[in-house]
């Protein structure tokens, strides 16, 4: 999702998708130099008309988002703390 980059003031971030189960998951870093606190992730590989489960696993608390969303708007990741890291899960909700 970011190209890669050793930067200590950049952040970096991969999505992992399994378009057989129709779920995946985010994993995004914030370096300790980074001054930016949040950023948008276009994911990609998603069903447009699909409606999906996205959950922050450090919040807990479960949002309904369209594969349209996620891929033009994207996926909005905010880090307080320099350095931090996020897992963001996403599930086809059938």
């Amino acid at each position: 999702l970011t190209p890669f980059s050793t930067e200590e003031s950049t952040w970096m971030a991969w999505q992992f998708d399994r378009p057989d189960l129709g779920e995946g998951m985010v994993q995004a870093f914030r370096r300790r130099s980074s001054h930016v606190f949040g950023c948008q992730f276009k994911l990609k590989g998603l069903e447009r008309d699909a409606n999906y489960e996205v959950t922050d696993l450090d919040r807990g608390e479960p949002r309904q988002v369209t594969g349209r969303d996620l891929m033009q708007k994207g996926l909005v990741i905010t880090l307080q703390q320099r350095p931090e890291s996020a897992l963001i899960t996403y599930k086809r909700i059938k």
